[in-house]
């Protein structure tokens, strides 16, 4: 066991005072939790839900309320063909693409899942673009790695 008088020590070497620490003891003002949002389909347009004082009916979707407008479900879209690195070729209508992974819904009736996944490297990404351009579909894919695409 060393003592500090037995440390040795090279000349001119001096011992530095122990930092100090201030600790704040103050303790900042509880937030209250945010009031949850719920914005859902209404009749003809998006309404804002929640339980709050300042709820009110407003229009989430210009878009969706205009005397031009119609909804666009995955039946009214012409379905995405997917091409695999091995050539097999399946269509899909509605899907979203996070974190790599796309997530088809399934026939559960005849395939026995409810949503199927499909990695995109599992995918020949450029062929199934030029397929889908071909055939006039419009296939989006995510542009980073913090985008998530979704259709319809």
């Amino acid at each position: 066991m060393f003592y500090p008088d037995e440390i040795p020590v090279s000349p001119g070497y001096e011992f530095s005072p122990p930092p100090i620490v201030v600790v704040n003891d103050s303790h900042p003002e509880p937030q209250p939790p945010a009031e949850p949002l719920l914005i859902e389909w209404k009749s003809d347009k998006f309404v804002r839900s929640g339980g709050g004082a300042d709820q009110r009916d407003v229009d989430y979707s210009a878009s969706a309320s205009g005397p031009h407008s119609s909804l666009i479900t995955a039946k009214d879209l012409a379905p995405v063909t997917l091409v695999y690195r091995d050539g097999q070729h399946k269509q899909v209508s509605d899907y979203v693409i996070s974190n790599g992974v796309m997530y088809a819904r399934s026939d559960y009736l005849h395939t026995g899942i409810w949503t199927e996944t499909v990695k995109l490297s599992a995918l020949d990404l450029p062929e199934t673009v030029r397929l889908n351009q071909q055939n006039g579909v419009n296939f989006v894919f995510p542009s980073g790695p913090n985008e998530v695409v979704t259709r319809p």
